[in-house]
């Protein structure tokens, strides 16, 4: 029997906001965990700048691969308004990858990347942070994972989560995410992967489809190795899947290196 495919995810790098510690301790902790993917839920850089993507990149290069990087909003930039609003992505496209919706998928994995960032969002808690999906986003992804091998874990990765760690309200989630619900329940997507809030957390998505049955977990990992923190350690997640259940082990660093701290199992067939 093969091995179990084992994802590795990490978020909010923001370099250069980091220690030489942290990023030493998670490249041994990837390169022991060795996983089938390590997907990169954005904010790679704080401030979008040209030296920011590229120490960001050169990092990159020295973890496991396949990678699957999506950007965050703090690959957006802040200050430079005619960039931010015309060019948004074009540092992060030079500097780290062309490819915005990647796509990783082989029998027993379909995971689908998707640029959650805009230059505004009528949010009032975070008009320049906060992100959403196009229409033609969602169809793109619905495409995709119908057309996903059977059995295999469906995984969407985005910056943005769809639910906090306080409530089930939408506040400091995606923008429109009872539409972006509904399309992933009828494509049964099985995982969304997130970042953004600098904490690691899992639960299930609200549902909204009529007789709706099939629950999405989500699951948030924390900063990766920022020392921009927020009431917790620097953390990511390992999810192992046999086909039936995912079992997902938060990584805690523990001031030289990263440990594990608990696994949660969840059955999803």
């Amino acid at each position: 029997m093969g091995r179990m495919p084992l994802i590795a995810h990490i978020s909010d790098l923001h370099f250069p906001y980091t220690t030489a510690v942290l990023e030493q301790a998670l490249r041994r902790a990837l390169a022991e965990a060795n996983p089938t993917l390590l997907a990169i839920s954005g904010d790679l850089t704080q401030r979008a700048r040209p030296r920011q993507f590229e120490l960001a990149r050169q990092y990159l290069q020295t973890l496991p691969r396949p990678q699957l990087v999506i950007p965050g909003n703090h690959d957006v930039p802040l200050y430079d308004v005619f960039r931010r609003f015309f060019r948004k992505s074009q540092r992060f496209r030079e500097h780290i990858s062309e490819d915005l919706e990647p796509v990783y998928q082989d029998d027993s994995l379909c995971v689908v990347g998707v640029d959650s960032t805009r230059a505004f969002t009528l949010d009032p808690h975070g008009f320049w942070k906060n992100g959403s999906l196009s229409a033609q986003q969602l169809e793109t992804i619905r495409g995709r994972f119908l057309a996903a091998p059977g059995g295999a874990l469906k995984v969407l990765v985005m910056h943005h989560p769809l639910v906090n760690p306080w409530d089930q309200t939408a506040r400091d989630t995606v923008r429109g995410r009872r539409r972006i619900i509904e399309v992933l329940e009828q494509a049964k997507v099985d995982v969304v992967l997130s970042g953004h809030l600098h904490l690691g957390y899992s639960a299930h998505a609200p549902v909204f489809m009529p007789q709706g049955k099939h629950k999405i977990l989500c699951i948030q990992a924390g900063t990766a190795t920022s020392t921009r923190l927020r009431d917790e350690a620097n953390t990511f997640n390992l999810l192992n899947w046999d086909g039936m259940t995912l079992a997902v082990t938060i990584m805690r660093f523990n001031g030289t290196d990263f440990v594990r701290e608990r696994t949660l199992e969840y059955r999803l067939r």
